[in-house]
């Protein structure tokens, strides 16, 4: 897993790589401690994989072939603006519905690129976008207007698509447009329909170096590649900031304090004590065994408080009914205690957090790549919901924010964000990169269920109320630890 980890992110540094990757549904369910690993299924993980080494994964044969055509013969395309320059309407609004799915969008044309246009198009010539060129345009007609659209400069691609016409010949018509995208940084690909005739066309296009595609969503795929690719290697540019513990020594002494009790489940404290040592934002809390304690314990940490049940095997303690709200004076602590702990049990008495939106941060421990980290939305649903996207650490800063913008709920954020909030958003960043981190430094540790996560109103920032470590049934040995990381 590691080495090829390795092998790929050496082989993306120099050229596109593209993987075909097959059994990527689960075969099973997999018995796992935590939320993040329910939700982390062999298909997440391989998109992960794919985004950490700068690969570009595909589902089957023909999206395969036609990203490596596409990669082959064209460059990247940074930008995502894009005409589709074509001599019939239908094909050209399939086209234009397919560029969104790869985050591409039609470019809005100039006036004076219009005009050009005009100029060298036939009559009645459609200059919107698609640019359609009408039933029977001859090769030049589609030479001169490609031309003007890989001079304008809110062009960033052009997809040609050509029906064929009896008074058109097809072949000549792909020859025009290859001697024209020939010496253009742009990228530009085409279909042309038909039978052999198209087939014959098409590899005069790739004489060409201009990919040709029998449909227009094949056409928008492959401009997709070549958008991916650019995103692939922008994203390389950014350094690495590795993130440390705060308090080094107190995390390793309660993994091995843990370790020690022959423990496979950190009990909420001690993975809060842990969470608080990599600099994660814990409310202060602290364990009670009796009424008494709890009442003094809540005096200490300041009202309002919340009451949460301990006990071996349970996890879910909302929906157990062992969570006890805002409680916020002594009698409501007392009370609390009293109908919620049964006798030998610990109750977790918690600093209220500010309501706000509720997320999860996780990391789970893959047997065949090691850590990847999840954010996603959070709260007692977070399975049903499956917003989640999933990371190999390290994370730069941009990649954790780049999880927040994969997901509804960190888009909602991030709306928000621009409103005001931009500190919740960063604390968001800044605990992905350290959870993930925590995965790479402790390989005792399997899981990493911080949920959830309160985002509160902009300026009362955010704080990981709920924090679950699993251990790893078996501690790597140094060899395997290191290779781990």
């Amino acid at each position: 897993g590691r080495r090829f980890l390795e092998a790929a992110s050496a082989v993306s540094a120099r050229k596109p790589l593209v993987i075909l990757k097959a059994g990527r549904t689960p075969d099973g369910a997999r018995a796992v401690a935590s939320h993040t690993g329910a939700l982390a299924l062999p298909e997440r993980i391989f998109q992960a994989v794919a985004r950490y080494t700068g690969a570009i994964l595909v589902d089957h044969l023909e999206a395969f072939m036609d990203a490596m055509l596409a990669l082959a013969m064209q460059p990247a395309l940074p930008g995502a603006r894009v005409v589709i320059l074509t001599n019939a309407g239908g094909p050209g609004a399939v086209g234009a519905d397919h560029l969104a799915r790869y985050e591409l969008r039609l470019a809005d044309l100039q006036p004076s690129t219009q005009e050009r246009l005009q100029a060298v198009a036939p009559r009645g010539t459609m200059v919107g976008n698609p640019v359609d060129l009408l039933g029977g345009p001859q090769p030049e007609h589609y030479a001169r207007a490609l031309h003007t659209l890989l001079e304008a400069p809110e062009v960033d691609a052009v997809m040609t698509i050509f029906v064929p016409q009896a008074v058109t010949p097809a072949r000549e018509v792909a020859a025009a447009i290859g001697e024209v995208a020939a010496g253009s940084p742009r990228p530009v690909v085409g279909v042309i329909f038909g039978g052999e005739t198209a087939l014959e066309a098409a590899r005069v296009l790739h004489q060409a170096s201009v990919p040709g595609f029998p449909t227009p969503c094949r056409a928008a795929f492959a401009l997709g590649v070549l958008h991916q690719w650019a995103k692939i290697r922008q994203g390389r540019r950014e350094p690495l900031e590795p993130a440390c513990p705060l308090d080094p020594s107190k995390a390793v002494s309660q993994l091995l304090e843990a370790r020690r009790q022959g423990k496979r489940v950190l009990d909420p404290q001690a993975g809060a004590e842990l969470a608080a040592a990599w600099g994660l934002p814990v409310p202060p809390s602290g364990l009670a065994a009796t009424p008494e304690e709890a009442v003094a314990l809540a005096e200490r940490l300041g009202y309002p408080v919340a009451l949460k049940r301990i006990a071996p095997g349970l996890i879910h303690k909302s929906r157990a009914g062992g969570v006890a709200l805002n409680l916020k004076g002594a009698h409501e602590v007392r009370d609390a205690f009293i109908q919620l702990i049964h006798p030998e049990e610990q109750a977790l008495i918690q600093r209220m957090a500010p309501p706000g939106v509720e997320v999860i941060i996780g990391a789970y421990r893959d047997p065949l790549f090691g850590p990847v980290v999840m954010f996603g939305a959070g709260g007692v649903e977070v399975e049903a919901l499956e917003d989640v996207t999933f990371r190999l650490p390290p994370l730069t800063r941009m990649e954790a924010r780049v999880m927040l913008e994969e997901t509804w709920i960190g888009r909602r954020l991030l709306q928000r964000d621009r409103k005001g909030g931009s500190e919740e958003i960063e604390a968001l960043t800044d605990i992905l990169k350290r959870v993930g981190q925590m995965m790479l430094e402790h390989p005792e540790i399997a899981e990493i269920d911080l949920n959830p996560v309160i985002v509160a109103r902009p300026g009362e920032g955010v704080h990981a109320v709920d924090v679950r470590i699993v251990l790893s049934e078996t501690v790597p040995a140094p060899a395997e630890a290191a290779a781990l990381v």
